[in-house]
C-alpha cells in the first residue's frame, strides 16, 4: 500500500485539489468540497497533516473527521473529511449522486500531486489524467494503468467522472505501474454530506461536537476542548447556574456530564464516534464504551479510574468499574464519574 504525482499526467489547473502537507512536505492530496472541507483519504489523516496549499494559498488543517466504517488494515471506506481554518475561497468540486453511474471499462479523470513514479524528486505539481475503470465493487474502484494512474503522494486525490467526484485515491503497488485503487464516494456519501453540514459555520448548538468558535451558533459557543478529552470539542456557553439540555455548569461553561461524548468511558455505536478510535464492549457484558487497548501484564497503561479487563474480540481493554462490572454506564454517582473523568484527563496531561 502506498500512501499515494500522477504516472502519465499532464498539468492540471483545478484549484479545488489541494495539497496536504506536513512541515512543507507534501503527504497527500486532497478536494475542496466546502469552504472548510477537504475530502480526502482516511489514511491520510493519521500522517500529521499541518496545513492545505494551492496556488500560493495556504490555510491550516484543524480537525478531522473519519468515515467510521474506514478500516485501516484493508482501507475498506478510506475517506475523511479535513476541516481547514480560515475557510477556502475556491469553488467546490461537486460530489456523485448515490449510486454513481459508473461501469468496468469506463473511463475516470484523476488528479493529484504525487510523483511521477519510483525515485522521482521533482517538486510536487499539481497533474491530471485518464484512466480505466478495471474493478467495481460496493466501496472500491480499481484502476488499470490506462494510459494515467496514482503514486506516491496522491492519496486522497479524487477520481471525476465530468465534473463529479467519485472516488477518493486510496492505495496501490510500489511501482506505480500495474494499477490502483481508490475508495467508492457511494458507500461514504452520507458520511460525507451529513459531516459538511455539520462543520458549517454556525451549525453547532450548545453541547453539539464543533471544530472552531464560528461553528458553533451565535450565544450557543465559544467551542472548547473537553476536560476529560481534549482532542475533542463541544460548543459550551458560559454560565452561572442552570444549562439547557442534559448540560451542567462546570467551570463557568456548560458542559457534558462526564465522560463527554467520544471520550474515554462513553458509551459507543461504532469507533467514529471515540475519539481513542476504539469502541468495544467487555466480555463480562454490557454496552459498549470507548476504551484504548491494554495489556493486563503491562501495569499503567489504563488512565486512572479505569481497569484493564477482556474485551469482545479476545482483546483486552480499558473499562470503567460500571462498566466492567455491570455493563452500563448510567449508573452510579454522577460526581464520581466526573471525578473519574478528570483523573483521566489530568493523568493524561501528565503524561504528555
Amino acid at each position: 500500500m502506498l500512501s499515494l504525482l500522477i504516472v502519465g499526467g499532464i498539468a492540471a489547473s483545478d484549484p479545488a485539489v489541494v495539497a496536504l502537507q506536513r512541515g512543507g512536505e507534501l503527504v497527500c492530496t486532497g478536494s475542496v468540497i466546502a469552504p472548510r472541507a477537504i475530502l480526502t483519504a482516511a489514511h491520510c489523516a493519521g500522517d500529521g497533516v499541518t496545513d492545505a496549499v494551492a496556488d500560493g494559498v495556504s490555510v491550516h488543517v484543524i480537525g478531522w473527521r473519519v468515515d467510521p466504517d474506514f478500516d485501516g488494515a484493508t482501507l475498506d471506506h478510506d475517506v475523511a473529511i479535513a476541516i481547514v481554518d480560515p475557510p477556502l475561497a475556491i469553488a467546490p468540486l461537486a460530489l456523485a449522486d448515490d449510486p454513481d453511474a459508473l461501469a468496468i471499462g469506463g473511463t475516470l479523470r484523476i488528479v493529484g500531486y504525487g510523483s511521477t513514479g519510483p525515485g522521482d524528486t521533482s517538486a510536487p505539481a499539481r497533474r491530471s489524467g485518464t484512466t480505466t475503470i478495471s474493478a467495481l465493487a460496493i466501496d472500491r474502484i480499481g484502476i488499470a494503468n490506462a494510459p494515467s494512474q496514482t503514486c506516491e503522494g496522491d492519496s486522497g486525490g479524487p477520481a471525476l467522472a465530468g465534473d463529479v467526484i467519485v472516488g477518493v485515491a486510496s492505495s496501490g503497488e510500489d511501482t506505480c505501474s500495474m494499477g490502483a485503487s481508490h475508495a467508492r464516494l457511494a458507500a461514504s456519501r452520507a458520511f460525507v454530506v451529513a459531516t459538511v453540514a455539520a462543520i458549517a459555520d454556525g451549525a453547532a448548538h450548545a453541547g453539539d461536537r464543533c471544530a472552531y468558535d464560528t461553528n458553533c451558533a451565535i450565544g450557543e459557543g465559544p467551542c472548547v476542548p473537553a476536560l476529560d478529552e481534549p482532542r475533542l470539542s463541544f460548543c459550551a456557553p458560559a454560565c452561572t447556574g442552570a444549562c439547557p439540555g442534559d448540560l451542567m455548569c462546570v467551570e463557568g461553561r456548560c458542559r457534558h456530564e462526564a465522560p463527554s461524548p467520544g471520550a474515554l468511558g462513553s458509551v459507543c455505536g461504532s469507533r467514529g464516534d471515540c475519539a481513542s478510535g476504539t469502541c468495544l464492549a467487555p466480555a463480562s457484558g454490557g454496552a459498549s464504551m470507548c476504551t484504548d487497548v491494554c495489556f493486563p501484564d503491562l501495569p499503567g497503561l489504563c488512565p486512572s479510574g479505569l481497569t484493564c479487563e477482556a474485551a469482545v474480540g479476545g482483546k483486552d481493554a480499558c473499562f470503567t468499574p460500571a462498566f466492567a462490572s455491570h455493563g452500563c454506564s448510567a449508573g452510579g454517582d454522577p460526581s464520581l464519574l466526573f471525578a473519574i473523568a478528570i483523573a483521566i484527563a489530568l493523568t493524561s496531561r501528565s503524561r504528555s
